[in-house]
């Protein structure tokens, strides 16, 4: 028998979510919806007002993609977890005799949608995000991370079944607080920080190169014309990250704000070295640098040395992000710890 068309309450319960989502996000955000979708529902671009009065804002070039699910009534259980080794190191290995017990909301995933995330490669982090309908709770965890830092450890062959649970930690709740948004600020500059990684390994590579290759030519070192070189090209690079969008989440990553000081005070004193040796090789006078140079008593100078430490140190923000950051708010012992 004929009748109308119809509308299943699973499209209701489909636009409800996206309703509840938009409602706790800031005004400000762009939330796109992809129709069709196929794995990703949304894409969130992140906007900040740029007066006082809020009423101008600008895109700041970040944003996250989103796959939304629902479920009429939010269940919540509890799980045990235990430390772990770096599983970015070897296997899976916990350590039972310590555990930890975390609330978390489980959800059934596809493998093939979890396959399609995991092609996306970690650049850009897609979130998941459950709204429960029933209490209008809203839960997200960003599933990049944990593809690779938890179901892949605990269950290589997956691909092999049709579903996976995924549980997400009940504290990681997306609400009108803005405290509840941090998350997402910072993941949304994930593309930023992997640029910014890279940069730091070219210019470690070069100033590295530098150096060693002075050394193999038995080049004296105290050549000022050599130092000279290698101080404009550290005063290039250092110009180049300091407009980094990155260190403008140093809020949110405390280390931030501490190496962007450290390179501003590394910037001033490779500043005043640079006028104190030009100024001595126009007078002639070479032979006062290392007296109103400490570092330059020693050959190779010490500033020189303090270079390519804080360099090292750049570089090893990666790693730091790569164990740490991307660890926040999954569901194990470290991220809960961290959170």
């Amino acid at each position: 028998m004929a009748h109308r068309k119809r509308r299943p309450f699973q499209h209701i319960m489909a636009d409800n979510s996206i309703k509840q989502i938009k409602e706790y996000m800031p005004d400000e955000w762009v939330v796109r919806e992809y129709n069709p979708d196929y794995g990703i529902d949304l894409v969130v671009e992140i906007f900040d007002y740029v007066d006082p009065e809020r009423e101008m804002c600008e895109a700041l070039g970040e944003m996250f993609f989103a796959q939304v699910k629902s479920v009429r009534k939010s269940i919540i259980s509890k799980i045990n977890v235990h430390p772990r080794r770096n599983v970015e190191k070897g296997p899976l290995k916990e350590d039972k005799n310590e555990t930890k017990e975390i609330e978390v909301i489980k959800f059934k995933l596809e493998t093939d949608e979890i396959l399609t995330i995991n092609s996306m490669g970690a650049g850009v982090p897609v979130f998941l995000i459950l709204v429960c309908l029933d209490s209008k709770r809203v839960f997200y965890i960003c599933l990049n991370d944990w593809i690779e830092k938890v179901l892949v450890p605990e269950d290589p062959n997956y691909l092999d079944k049709q579903t996976k649970i995924i549980n997400i930690p009940v504290r990681n709740e997306l609400t009108h607080d803005p405290l509840s948004h941090y998350m997402f600020r910072f993941f949304a500059k994930r593309i930023k920080f992997y640029s910014a990684f890279n940069k730091f390994t070219y210019q470690q590579n070069e100033l590295k190169y530098f150096f060693e290759n002075a050394v193999d030519r038995e080049r004296d070192l105290d050549d000022y014309s050599d130092i000279l070189d290698y101080l404009y090209k550290t005063l290039h690079f250092i110009t180049i990250i300091k407009r980094y969008d990155i260190w403008a989440a140093g809020n949110l990553w405390g280390i931030l704000a501490i190496y962007r000081e450290q390179l501003n005070k590394l910037e001033e004193k490779i500043k005043n070295a640079f006028k104190i040796i030009i100024s001595s090789l126009e007078s002639e006078k070479l032979i006062e640098i290392p007296e109103q140079l400490y570092d330059f008593r020693w050959t190779p100078p010490l500033l020189i040395t303090e270079i390519q430490t804080f360099w090292d140190k750049m570089v090893n923000i990666a790693n730091m992000y790569e164990e740490i950051c991307r660890e926040w708010n999954l569901p194990t012992y470290l991220g809960d710890e961290l959170t």
